[in-house]
């Protein structure tokens, strides 16, 4: 396994990778994947077997995104991490992928106190909210997003 910086050699591969988790997650196109290269604290990719198996994106505070989710955390705290995405594989789950790339950002970016995310509730997305509470994140907020389509859980990490 490989955790290193997108490339945009990647671009195809992580387009297919996140629209096969849609609704999990939101559609992005792959002018927002170079956006995301472009803007991001981090966008890692994880590879095996020269195969993209997971990503994940965080963004710092003070971008103007257009996230709902995003603009949440921004009114609420003055200094935070935001995971727009964390997607794994479906035939690469439960093999600690997830739990190695969180544990590379906690290792390299110790400026930010706070790490926040959000997780469907509705539609439901049972394991990321399993695996994101084994990893001791809090819900601290829920909001309806999307045109009131979807209910998610508004989760922080804290050092």
């Amino acid at each position: 396994m490989i955790i290193r910086d997108i490339s945009e050699s990647d671009f195809l591969e992580v387009f297919h990778l996140n629209k096969n988790e849609i609704p999990k997650v939101n559609f992005i196109d792959v002018d927002e994947i170079k956006w995301f290269q472009n803007n991001a604290r981090c966008f890692w990719v994880v590879e095996i077997e020269n195969k993209i198996a997971a990503i994940l994106v965080v963004l710092k505070q003070g971008l103007a995104y257009e996230s709902e989710n995003y603009r949440y955390f921004s009114k609420e705290y003055d200094d935070f991490l935001y995971v727009d995405r964390i997607i794994v594989n479906q035939m690469h789950r439960g093999k600690g992928i997830g739990r190695a790339l969180y544990q590379k950002l906690i290792e390299i970016e110790d400026s930010a106190q706070l790490i926040t995310c959000e997780v469907n509730l509705q539609p439901a997305n049972e394991g990321s909210v399993e695996f994101h509470i084994r990893m001791g994140f809090k819900e601290v907020g829920q909001q309806w997003t999307s045109k009131n389509t979807k209910l998610v859980s508004l989760m922080a990490f804290t050092r």
